[in-house]
């Protein structure tokens, strides 16, 4: 992932890795999160979204449709206040499948950090 691109290429037999299987435009990409967030067709991409004129972006939630080289974009909410930063990958509600968490406390125009609320995003079920 750069700032402005984000592109997909799939590890090839020897483990390199083959041309692009899908590319796509960012605003200005700050963090990266892969894991298998709906537990059906493979690992699904979170692209986190930093800071545009100070106002922050929505991240972009690409859900795997197929081998890696299909993906269907998918809304996510974004907090009113914070820089998307980095996210990570973990089972926070033990289903089996990926969470991610979104920490938004990034810079923006070489500011001070403007601290906004973290997130979890998920597609599991909470226990009652």
């Amino acid at each position: 992932m750069e700032p402005h691109r984000l592109t997909v290429r799939l590890r090839q037999p020897g483990g390199r890795f083959g041309s692009p299987v899908f590319s796509r435009g960012l605003q200005f990409g700050r963090g990266l999160a892969i894991g298998d967030i709906d537990g059906r067709h493979g690992k699904d991409i979170l692209a986190v979204e930093g800071c545009v004129s100070a106002r922050n972006v929505h991240d972009v939630l690409l859900l795997n449709a197929g081998g890696g080289r299909r993906w269907k974009a998918t809304p996510v909410p974004s907090p009113l206040q914070g820089c998307g930063d980095v996210a990570a990958t973990l089972d926070f509600d033990r289903d089996g499948k990926a969470d991610f968490v979104v920490l938004n406390g990034g810079r923006f125009d070489g500011l001070p950090y403007d601290r906004g609320p973290d997130q979890l995003l998920t597609m599991g079920r909470w226990p009652s």
